[in-house]
């Protein structure tokens, strides 16, 4: 009997959380006549509309059945931003605002978003974020057309791991800290979900979800990241890394238990992945450079054509290992390890283990840097 009733209590919540509406106000007194969108930003040339309003009076509103939580973009005139859409009221203003370009007074637009708790913190790790791609950028041009690795650039070097290591730092302290303190924020799954379930154990994962209300749990985030976790249970970090065998592309089976006794990096990629390719340069170069330290790379394709898929290791000089099922998203190993986007990289140890799964650019070489010592 009283499971049944907490059945029910799960139900109606479940139901509440399902009739809840998203309301958006908005002033834009400069936009009179215009439309203002609301939409997913799938890419910068990709926005896909699910709501919209005219602004009369200056002002603007939008209201509809609440579906999840999650990311949006509001799109007013030539100007975009993201914010998260949950229940809570959010309040919208649009204004330009007159700036100094050059010595010339322009009026530049400027959006901001007023809301819950949670519209805070979604602006803070938005601007972490950003904050930490801004130091990635001004990693890439420091090093550029320069060997980092040469004596004489030791100095340029040492610049670029302190800014790394600074912005890195800054990231995970901010991230920590709303996650350990904000356990009834949506933002607090987001995080554990889309950051820190990559490059944290299982178990810690674990963790800080039971920690989360029952609020976010039972939201479609809280719901996400309990499949992430269950996920984890396999291809986590500090799980042994599933064994599979696969065909190269000179058609011999191989399995990756083979390479045991050597730190290696699976790849998830692709040929038509464009971000897989701009990635290919930086495991290009940490391989030459740890390859006799015990360093290997074995590249899984998710591609479906043999003949694009060689040719793209042919063209892009991708000389480590290559395995293919030549099924697509159909793939037995993306299944297996769980792969729903290229690139996707498992950093493993020499015993098998995972160690990461989120390695990327400098971190990469920082993460092989250590087992192969």
């Amino acid at each position: 009997m009283k499971r049944f009733f907490i059945q029910i209590a799960l139900y109606l919540c479940a139901s509440f959380a399902a009739a809840q509406n998203y309301k958006i106000e908005g002033s834009a007194p400069d936009m009179e006549g215009k439309v203002v969108y609301l939409g997913d930003m799938k890419s910068r040339s990709n926005f896909e509309k699910i709501d919209s309003a005219l602004v009369s009076g200056g002002l603007f509103c939008m209201e509809k059945p609440l579906t999840e939580v999650k990311r949006i973009t509001i799109s007013i005139g030539r100007s975009t931003k993201t914010f998260l859409l949950d229940e809570n009221p959010i309040y919208i203003t649009y204004l330009l605002k007159e700036e100094q370009v050059k010595g010339k007074s322009v009026r530049l637009p400027e959006i901001t978003v007023k809301g819950d708790k949670d519209q805070e913190l979604f602006e803070l790790m938005t601007k972490t974020l950003s904050q930490e791609m801004y130091a990635m950028l001004a990693i890439s041009f420091m090093g550029k057309d320069k060997d980092v690795n040469a004596p004489e650039n030791k100095a340029l070097a040492d610049s670029i791991g302190e800014i790394y290591i600074t912005a890195k730092e800054n990231t995970r302290k901010i991230f920590d800290s709303i996650v350990t303190h904000h356990r009834d924020s949506y933002v607090s799954g987001l995080i554990l979900n889309d950051f820190l379930a990559k490059e944290r154990s299982v178990a810690e994962i674990q963790n800080l979800y039971e920690q989360l209300s029952d609020r976010v749990k039972q939201s479609n985030v809280g719901q996400t990241l309990e499949k992430t976790i269950q996920g984890m249970q396999v291809v986590g970090v500090g799980k042994q890394a599933p064994d599979f065998m696969l065909e190269t592309p000179e058609g011999e089976r191989l399995l990756l238990s083979a390479l045991r006794g050597k730190c290696v990096l699976i790849d998830f990629w692709a040929s038509w992945c464009a971000p897989c390719l701009r990635e290919a340069p930086n495991i290009k170069r940490v391989y030459e450079k740890y390859r006799d330290s015990g360093f290997e790379v074995l590249s899984v394709s998710l591609d479906e054509r043999s003949d694009q898929w060689k040719q793209a290791i042919r063209k892009h000089g991708l000389d480590w290992l290559h395995v293919s099922s030549l099924k697509g998203w159909k793939c037995p190993v993306a299944k297996l390890y769980q792969v729903s986007a290229v690139p996707a990289m498992f950093l493993i140890d020499r015993e098998g283990n995972i160690v990461s799964t989120g390695v990327r650019g400098r971190m990469l070489e920082q993460e092989v840097e250590k087992l192969c010592k």
